[in-house]
């Protein structure tokens, strides 16, 4: 798909089927984490198990995103992501009737390659079929997508684990995902009626341009600098969604506490992800010029809180709370 669209009306609401779609991708995402502590409480599976399932998933998804960056320009970027919403819809089901483990570990690892291709499908929804006066300031908005869907997972799981068991937290991701498909399909219908023919030449134009002027890849990574960037990137994620997924867990084993309440307290973590927004714009450019040291200050500053996290057990619970709340956000 080429062009961009005509009508502002027609950008924004584009734009916000994208934003509460991955809103509600991202709460999905996270409703294995959210139900983690229940299933560790259950004891039918030991701790190293629960948490292979999880992972399973991220390596999944982190291994099959290249390949979603590739095919959104090859593909409708709508039916990406209606595909992934879809078959997540499929696995979630699965998990909520699954007879064994290992059902329960494969329906999972499907769910990662599931979302391969959504986050690249929002992004070149944004980058080229929206308005180019619109594209700036919805990337912005789009920074709050995942951590408000998050929020809304652990606060799901903690109404639900109060009357209910960990697998309906699935059964909710499934009704969730099966109703947002058809906004994904209309709004492909809603963005080809609206594609500017003139758009579509000065698109295809600047293609052309882009190939005559293209470098090796790995070029544009040393010069820019993402190749270095790549391990704090990775220690970045294995505390962010160690911390996140095992948070529950790891309050209500230490303070006695039921999986519900866990959950809920784990919703101020993440609420205060929303934080990270804007401390990011206002700490890189305008304090700070380079991004790779603004990112090394945030590491610094949040290096306290995670040895205060060693204690866990040993101190209040609300210091614990604070300190994933941080580390997390910075």
């Amino acid at each position: 798909m080429h062009g961009h669209v005509k009508s502002e009306k027609t950008s924004w609401f584009i734009f916000l089927v994208c934003f509460f779609g991955y809103v509600l991708v991202s709460m999905t995402k996270n409703t294995y984490s959210s139900a983690m502590s229940a299933i560790v409480m259950e004891g039918k599976f030991d701790k190293a198990a629960v948490g292979l399932i999880n992972a399973a998933f991220y390596m999944v998804y982190a291994c099959t995103q290249m390949l979603g960056g590739y095919l959104v320009d090859k593909i409708s970027p709508f039916k990406i992501f209606a595909f992934g919403v879809v078959l997540s819809a499929i696995c979630n089901a699965v998990m909520a009737t699954a007879p064994s483990y290992a059902v329960m570990l494969v329906s999972w690892s499907i769910n990662g390659f599931a979302q391969f291709g959504i986050w690249p499908a929002v992004i070149k929804i944004v980058a080229s079929i929206l308005l180019p006066e619109h594209r700036r300031r919805t990337m912005s908005y789009l920074a709050f997508a995942y951590p408000v869907g998050a929020t809304i997972s652990f606060l799901v799981a903690a109404g639900v684990l109060k009357v209910a068991t960990w697998p309906w937290l699935f059964w909710v991701s499934t009704i969730v995902l099966v109703i947002l498909a058809p906004f994904l399909l209309f709004s492909e219908h809603r963005a080809k009626k609206e594609i500017d023919s003139a758009s579509v030449k000065i698109e295809q134009n600047a293609d052309k341009a882009d190939k005559k002027e293209k470098a090796p890849l790995w070029r544009v990574l040393i010069k820019s600098g993402i190749i270095f960037m790549t391990l704090p990137a990775v220690v970045r994620c294995m505390l962010d969604v160690g911390l996140k997924s095992w948070g529950a867990t790891m309050i209500m084993e230490n303070y006695a506490v039921t999986p519900s309440f866990a959950s809920f307290l784990t919703t101020f973590t993440i609420v205060a992800n929303v934080a990270a927004a804007f401390m990011a714009s206002w700490l890189y450019p305008k304090r700070c010029k380079n991004v790779a040291t603004a990112a090394a200050i945030t590491f610094v500053v949040s290096l306290p809180f995670l040895v205060l996290l060693i204690f866990t057990g040993k101190i209040h619970l609300a210091f614990v709370v604070v300190s994933v709340a941080f580390v997390t956000t910075l």
